[in-house]
């Protein structure tokens, strides 16, 4: 059991450091866009931030820990890894399936003015879309009378 705990707190710090970077940039994105660290120099790949959290952060403890010869500190390393190495995968994933929602079945991508984040979504949705009677029962997620609610109104 205690050989877990290294893991857990280098992971901890990761997801620490990964979640203090995304708080300042969401309290005021309009400022933090284009600046060091929430930089990208491509859509298809994620910002410094990620990166900094990702592989930085886990490359110096586990490097401190090698120069040091402490097996610990190597551990915490590696923990930290578990965490950003997983997260920057996901990043990837995410933002390679934003930039090619654009092809095929006339998809587009949409920005979040808020965030700047992109998001699929088909034209000619909207929040008027209107149902023949007899689309209302196969094509709405939840009947609420006179509320109907399109199949991809939030652009899934």
């Amino acid at each position: 059991m205690s050989e877990i705990i290294p893991y857990a707190i280098g992971a901890i710090t990761s997801a620490v450091v990964d979640g203090a970077l995304e708080v300042v940039y969401f309290s005021n994105p309009d400022y933090w866009t284009d600046q060091f660290p929430f930089v990208t120099p491509s859509p298809l790949i994620p910002p410094a931030d990620d990166w900094i959290a990702g592989a930085v952060v886990p490359g110096v403890i586990y490097g401190a820990g090698h120069l040091a010869k402490n097996k610990n500190i190597e551990d915490v390393g590696v923990g930290a890894l578990l965490y950003g190495l997983p997260m920057l995968l996901k990043e990837f994933i995410l933002r390679i399936g934003m930039t090619t929602a654009t092809a095929g079945a006339g998809a587009r991508l949409t920005s979040i003015p808020t965030t700047g984040q992109f998001i699929p979504t088909r034209p000619g949705l909207g929040a008027t879309v209107r149902y023949a009677p007899e689309q209302r029962i196969v094509t709405a997620p939840k009947f609420i009378p006179g509320v109907l609610r399109p199949k991809y109104m939030h652009g899934a």
